[in-house]
């Protein structure tokens, strides 16, 4: 057997001193290759809105819904529901489905409002989790793709976002220039924009001890091979140095050929 539920319309009229209620459907499919009959047998299921609230709030006698289905609901308790067949229970035959409506309370509008596992359970034989519903994604639940499926109400404002929506209300115009030349910001930098250099992977990252852990991007992002924790030479290199927050003091290059100095906080 295979289960799916779907939710049909939250936008049901709403009689005069009564809260509102949804239609929703179960199809039962028949993946096997005998008759599924009336007999002692229920599927439990749990639903965080009350099925058939009018007639199944306090009642633990259960309530036969409407036309001429042979199904007989149960409230147990919290969200846990059963269903059971009655004597006018019609067979569904081998590759055959049977679909039923009911009513349950308020609204649903997402397929979360339904829980999976669904579990058979018969006389004489260890109750079985319903396979289709063993599944985290919820597939067994219809997709919400009409406006009396995912409105609550008729006063409800939300349409979920089309393609053209979303791209308008995610839309970042061009700033064509960062905003920071480096992220995160550097304590102090300096920019000769009237010269260049070219990082290649002969250059040295040099480092102060303890920044072994900065220097590793920066060697992978040039194909850098080495780096040292000398400080002076006359050496194409990117440093790393350590500077106290709010002090301004670090270390530089000593009359390196081409030096990049990048400085990190300690605190």
């Amino acid at each position: 057997m295979e289960v799916r539920y779907d939710v049909l319309n939250n936008l049901l009229p709403i009689p005069n001193g009564s809260f509102p209620t949804f239609l929703s459907q179960i199809t039962l499919s028949n993946k096997g290759s005998l008759p599924i009959r009336h007999g002692k047998w229920c599927v439990y299921f749990c639903n965080i809105r009350l099925v058939e609230p009018e007639h199944l709030k306090h009642n633990p006698a259960g309530y036969v819904i409407p036309g001429n289905y042979g199904i007989k609901f149960f409230h147990i308790n919290g969200c846990l529901h059963k269903f059971q067949t009655t004597s006018d229970f019609k067979e569904i035959d081998a590759g055959d489905s049977f679909t039923f409506k009911f009513m349950a309370a308020h609204w649903s509008v997402a397929r979360t409002d339904v829980m999976p596992r669904w579990y058979l359970s018969a006389e004489g034989s260890a109750p079985r989790i319903i396979k289709n519903t063993d599944d985290e994604e919820l597939s067994f639940v219809g997709k919400f793709d009409t406006k009396a499926k995912w409105k609550r109400s008729e006063d409800d404002v939300y349409d979920p976002y089309t393609p053209a929506k979303r791209y308008s209300v995610d839309f970042i115009s061009d700033l064509e220039i960062a905003p920071n030349d480096v992220i995160p910001t550097p304590v102090e930098m300096d920019i000769d924009k009237n010269s260049g250099v070219t990082v290649t992977s002969e250059w040295t990252v040099s480092i102060q001890a303890g920044l072994e852990n900065e220097a590793a991007p920066l060697k992978g992002m040039f194909g850098i091979l080495r780096h040292t924790i000398i400080l002076s030479g006359k050496v194409d290199c990117v440093t790393i140095l350590k500077v106290t927050a709010g002090t301004g003091k670090d270390i530089r290059c000593e009359a390196p050929s081409s030096c990049i100095n990048t400085t990190v906080e300690s605190r």
